[in-house]
């Protein structure tokens, strides 16, 4: 998914970790790489969501991977999955950064 903006890298890097961090999510970030990564967290229905952030130029690139509360607890290891638009904890997974990000100002939207 990708959104790109007239605001600094800077503004987005900042903007986006403050909404982060309010939301309840914990952020590994990196403002020489410039980038925002956050831990699992439960999205509703035991659905886990975690979200990659790369903002280079005024464009925000996520990815967001999910995993059922079931693989969690599991003994034979995580399986974090990349999120796509299908049915199920995938699609709820990638609506919630589609979400996040359609809530900064930007002037172009598009998945990739």
């Amino acid at each position: 998914m990708i959104i790109e903006t007239s605001l600094s890298d800077d503004e987005l890097f900042d903007t986006i970790s403050e909404t982060l961090i309010r939301e309840g999510h914990r952020i590994e970030r990196d403002r020489e790489l410039m980038s925002i990564n956050t831990e699992g967290r439960d999205i509703g229905l035991t659905t886990y969501v975690r979200y990659n952030l790369l903002i280079a130029d005024g464009t925000v690139t996520g990815r967001v991977d999910w995993m059922s509360e079931s693989h969690s607890k599991s003994n034979s290891g995580v399986y974090w999955r990349e999120a796509k638009w299908t049915a199920g904890r995938s699609a709820r997974a990638f609506a919630s950064l589609t979400d996040l990000l359609l809530q900064f100002e930007h002037e172009t939207f598009r998945f990739k």
